[in-house]
């Protein structure tokens, strides 16, 4: 590849890149919002998806109230 066509090349990347970049947004639920992952055994991951199931529920909300017990077994503020 000659000197002008890779640079044209990464031109044309870097402008895809960038386009990409400012039209990816977060959606409407999700803004001022930050993620909090952890790594658990798959039996724990299935246990917490039955229960969301069985209690007609999302993964997110058992998550929500288990911090907010959390914050209040160690005198926080629930948030």
């Amino acid at each position: 590849m000659t000197s002008d066509l890779r640079k044209l090349v990464v031109t044309a990347l870097r402008s895809i890149e960038r386009a990409d970049e400012t039209t990816r947004q977060a959606p409407k639920s999700r803004e001022g919002k930050k993620a909090i992952a952890g790594h658990f055994d798959p039996a724990v991951a299935w246990q917490l998806k039955k229960l969301a199931l069985d209690r007609q529920t999302t993964v997110q909300a058992l998550l929500e109230e288990a911090l907010g017990d959390l914050f209040e077994k160690h005198h926080l503020m629930r948030v």
